[in-house]
């Protein structure tokens, strides 16, 4: 093997443990983490309310039209 299949296997070698850590290790750690943090998951679920912003082409979106998919939110200023 020559110098540049050597750092090939190296970097190969290093993202299988990566993987093999993230999937074969256990998360319970970081859960018990996050509840002496205070971050809890609530016991009941609660709809959001329906509102209606603008997007970034001026058309009015109401949040009912994106029921049943993942939204995230990012309200931020410059101050």
């Amino acid at each position: 093997m020559t110098k540049h299949d050597n750092k090939y296997l190296l970097l190969f070698t290093f993202c299988l443990f990566l993987f093999w850590g993230a999937t074969v290790l256990p998360v319970s750690g970081a859960v018990d983490y996050l509840g002496q943090m205070g971050v809890l998951r609530p016991n009941e679920t609660v709809d959001a309310p329906n509102f209606t912003l603008s997007d970034l082409e001026g058309r009015k979106r109401s949040l009912h039209e994106f029921q049943g998919k993942f939204v995230m939110l990012n309200f931020w200023a410059t101050w």
